[in-house]
């Protein structure tokens, strides 16, 4: 008998072997998956960035942009000398014309502007106008993977937890049964 339990054990810890050394391939194949998946975003949001972000008597004052595991974003504030009306009118008919729409026509005001949301396949552009002492600045975003709901990273990050749960379910039935 003892010789059985020994070979049952060892199966065991066979079976726990094999299925951590796949639940780490298939994490990694994950991860590799999502930044593979935020880098082809990354190069989406610098093409819409590119396409959308232009001041008339504008200078740009500063420029980051990165991506990240299920995120990547592209921001730069701009001086301008427009007033806060002619700034939304100009920029919203230029978003509409590339296909971007906003729900929210009067933006979210606060002490010292105003920020808008605009929304296209996934992807949000938002924009803070702030009055200043000469003129106004201006922050224009483009960001993928802001919305929990909005991109694939966290469905297929949802998907994995659910995976991970059911191998782990059935790796108990089948401990319980031998």
């Amino acid at each position: 008998m003892p010789a059985m339990y020994v070979k049952d054990a060892s199966s065991s810890k066979q079976r726990l072997k094999l299925i951590g050394i796949w639940v780490i391939a298939f994490l990694l194949f994950q991860l590799l998956f999502i930044y593979s998946l935020s880098a082809l975003m990354f190069m989406r949001v610098e093409s819409e960035f590119k396409q959308i972000v232009t001041f008339p008597q504008s200078s740009q004052k500063q420029y980051a942009a990165f991506h990240g595991i299920g995120r990547a974003e592209i921001t730069a504030t701009y001086l301008i000398d427009l007033s806060g009306g002619e700034f939304y009118s100009r920029y919203t008919q230029q978003l509409q014309q590339h296909g971007w729409y906003s729900e929210d026509e009067i933006g979210i005001i606060y002490c010292c502007g105003v920020s808008w949301w605009y929304e296209k396949e996934g992807l949000v552009a938002i924009v803070d106008f702030r009055y200043k002492d000469r003129g106004a600045e201006v922050d224009a975003s483009i960001v993928w993977g802001l919305s929990p709901w909005d991109n694939a990273t966290r469905i297929a990050a949802g998907l994995d937890v659910l995976i991970m749960l059911v191998l782990l379910a059935v790796w108990r039935i089948r401990v319980r049964r031998a």
